[in-house]
């Protein structure tokens, strides 16, 4: 029938995903970390950074719950984060470009 079917969500892997970033407090770095945990934690961060953050937006409603659980479990780290302006080389993730997440979160 002509329709295209996929996914329902952006991904950095997504042409035209450049041109959405600048709805989301997070930088493209953070959509390139693979482990959720982390991920969600980078998200988190960036988030509470914009001073004009409007809106929470996740596919399911339980990946908003999850992102309040990462940052009321991590609260102190994300405190000492901001205050900081990087995360910390231990919340770092494997795999993750390190250098880009960094400027990325000094820029932000």
């Amino acid at each position: 029938c002509g329709l295209r079917v996929g996914s329902n969500s952006s991904s950095p892997d997504n042409r035209g995903f450049d041109r959405l970033l600048c709805a989301y407090a997070s930088p493209k770095a953070a959509y390139q970390i693979a482990r959720e945990k982390d991920a969600l934690y980078a998200h988190a961060l960036f988030a509470l950074k914009d001073e004009n953050l409007g809106i929470m937006e996740a596919n399911f409603a339980p990946l908003i719950c999850m992102l309040l659980d990462t940052i009321h479990e991590n609260r102190r780290s994300l405190v000492q984060d901001l205050r900081n302006g990087h995360i910390w080389d231990r919340r770092l993730p494997e795999g993750v470009p390190a250098p880009e997440l960094r400027g990325a979160i000094d820029a932000a």
